[in-house]
């Protein structure tokens, strides 16, 4: 993938940032999360690897393991909405390799 996308909010309004980025690294997604989301604020994501400093940089971080589960049986932490999001944008964008466009 070459888009990293956050989804803010929860009852009634949420709100949608999409990014194109070259690399999918932690210092690029760092950079966009610094920039774009406050300190403080609760991130929740699977456990790709990038994520890992979240924690340490202020953040909270809650992680889904979906080789596990859809939804963090501790925590209730769980990445749905934002999964949702991805399948609909990937309606409307063009991947040759899965026969979408």
């Amino acid at each position: 993938w070459r888009v990293v996308g956050f989804l803010e909010g929860g009852r009634g309004r949420i709100k949608c940032l999409f990014e194109v980025v070259e690399k999918r690294d932690k210092q690029t997604l760092l950079e966009i999360i610094k920039r774009k989301i406050v300190i403080g604020s609760i991130i929740i994501s699977d456990c790709w690897k990038a994520y890992d400093c979240l924690e340490s940089e202020g953040y909270r971080h809650l992680t889904v393991n979906h080789r596990e589960n859809f939804k963090d049986p501790e925590t209730g932490a769980q990445t749905n909405s934002i999964e949702g999001t991805w399948q609909k944008i990937k309606h409307g964008v063009h991947f040759p390799k899965f026969g979408i466009k």
